[in-house]
């Protein structure tokens, strides 16, 4: 069932912010005590940050989507495969680090 025009999605939204609280936790825990000694630069930023910037991304996923426009249908789309790419990116400079 299509929304009024103008009209948000409560649940979207919902998830959003729940989405947003988890990016805020995870860029306060991260696995630091997990690093092997001679990791670079580029693997500790995407080992400190990746996770977080997925939930991020996530988020404004949920956002985006709760608004209902065509536009930012697309921009869904866009921001969860950035969150995926991220959370890849992640999870491939942990395991390489262990």
């Amino acid at each position: 069932m299509k929304r009024a025009r103008g009209s948000t999605n409560r649940a979207g939204i919902t998830w959003g912010v729940l989405a947003f609280g988890l990016a805020v936790l995870w860029f306060v825990v991260w696995p630091e005590e997990h690093l092997g000694a001679g990791i670079g630069s580029l693997q500790y930023a995407l080992i400190r940050w990746g996770h977080g910037v997925a939930w991020v991304f996530l988020s404004a996923m949920f956002f985006a989507k709760s608004s209902g426009s065509d536009a930012a249908e697309k921009l869904s789309s866009l921001l969860g495969t950035a969150g995926g790419i991220s959370y890849a990116a992640f999870l491939l400079a942990y395991v390489l680090a262990r």
